[in-house]
């Protein structure tokens, strides 16, 4: 559709279209379902809230705008791992996912997870 933005990670705007291989990860406690954890294609969209995929204890979801070819497979299937784990109510694993947290309990800046 003309006018459209198209969210899929295979190209991305900010880094001049780079293609994108590291999505930024969030975990995020919300009132309705609990831990929600979601993937963007960059600091960028997640500071503006324009994730590509969420997963909660409900389900996972794909944003409206985002073709699922467009997504790595890799990336729905930890979609799917934190999905169970949250079904399950192993926030923890689910939370390990995140590759970045916010600084302050509602929002703040992202920083990176060190992972090890």
């Amino acid at each position: 559709m003309p006018g459209r933005r198209r969210y899929g990670p295979a190209v991305d705007e900010a880094t001049e279209g780079a293609a994108v291989t590291e999505p930024v990860v969030v975990a995020t406690q919300t009132v309705m379902s609990g831990l929600v954890v979601r993937w963007y294609r960059n600091i960028a969209d997640a500071e503006t809230h324009a994730e590509l995929i969420s997963a909660s204890r409900d389900g996972v979801l794909i944003s409206g705008d985002v073709y699922l070819h467009d997504l790595p497979d890799e990336w729905i299937a930890d979609a799917k791992r934190a999905h169970e784990a949250l079904k399950a109510d192993r926030r923890e694993e689910a939370r390990g996912l995140a590759t970045h947290r916010h600084t302050k309990v509602f929002g703040g800046d992202l920083e990176k997870i060190s992972h090890g």
